[in-house]
């Protein structure tokens, strides 16, 4: 209720939580005040209509997740993941950058301090956690705050199971993935992820040179994994413009948006494969294995 009246009347929320997430060892008052300060922040970039959504989750992280994401610092181990998301405006890579600064603002001069955010960034540290923002211009943003969940021992992930992971049937194979990123450090992120787990990689950095890579090769790609916004092409009329080309390539697409935010914006087709970043490389090959061996990845 705090939060629908911070938003007003002709602003919407939506919660999504179904209770199976594990707990975690956190100030409430504390925690309402990241919240509170997410959700304000969020409204300002609104347009009478728009929405926030908040979903809470529990993923596992690792070392290679900390290292795929610039050194976050984190004990691997569970953790909740607390989202906040707006369709609003939306900010550019050098502006998302800077949001966690204190007294950074976007707003005018006196609508804002600039430390909403870097008191959210504080409170999160605290705690043991850490925040992922994402980003673009006219397509809103995404805060997801990481908390450490409350158990006794951080989860271990078998020796058999890890070795599994790392030399799977099909990247051993040397399939042959096409990634397209248009943001250099992603794709650079993602494909030394790919090539550890046995794949051969293409590169492209717009769909436009995707599909240049394509009519190229002499054998197609395997499967293609696309971000799903970018300049002049997005990823789902990239998909669309490859099952002209053939007809059975795999598609796997990747956003730091939520998979419903996507399809709601019609960016993804209905049941496509989907990740969400931001993943670990372990999660992305897992995707990526499901895929090429006959599933349709996890939505």
């Amino acid at each position: 209720p705090v939060l629908e009246r911070l938003l007003g009347a002709d602003k919407s929320l939506s919660v999504t939580a179904d209770g199976s997430e594990p707990s975690v060892l956190a100030d409430p008052t504390q925690i309402d005040q990241v919240l509170i300060n997410l959700v304000g922040n969020a409204r300002d970039a609104l347009s009478p209509g728009g929405q926030v959504s908040i979903s809470i989750t529990g993923v596992e992280l690792d070392a290679s997740y900390a290292l795929a994401h610039g050194g976050v610092e984190l004990v691997p181990g569970p953790f909740v993941c607390l989202s906040v998301a707006d369709n609003g405006r939306g900010m550019d890579r050098a502006t998302v950058a800077k949001i966690f600064e204190p007294f950074f603002t976007t707003k005018p001069m006196g609508q804002g301090s600039g430390l909403g955010l870097s008191m959210v960034y504080g409170i999160v540290k605290q705690h043991g956690g850490f925040v992922w923002a994402y980003s673009e211009p006219d397509f809103g943003t995404t805060i997801k705050v990481y908390l450490p969940a409350a158990v006794a021992e951080p989860a271990v992930r078998a020796p058999a199971e890890s070795a599994a992971r790392g030399t799977g049937c099909v990247g051993e194979t040397g399939a042959r993935v096409l990634v397209v990123e248009d943001e250099p450090v992603v794709r650079a992120l993602v494909v030394r992820s790919l090539q550890a787990a046995g794949y051969q990689t293409l590169e492209a950095g717009d769909g436009a040179e995707a599909l240049a890579v394509v009519r190229r090769e002499q054998g197609r790609p395997d499967l293609v994994l696309t971000d799903v916004v970018m300049p002049a092409m997005n990823g789902r009329e990239l998909g669309e413009a490859l099952a002209r080309l053939h007809v059975h390539l795999p598609v796997l697409y990747m956003s730091g948006y939520a998979v419903d935010d996507v399809r709601q914006r019609g960016l993804v087709p209905i049941g496509a494969p989907f990740v969400q970043k931001p993943f670990s490389p372990d999660g992305l090959v897992d995707q990526v294995r499901a895929l090429l061996n006959g599933g349709n990845g996890r939505a």
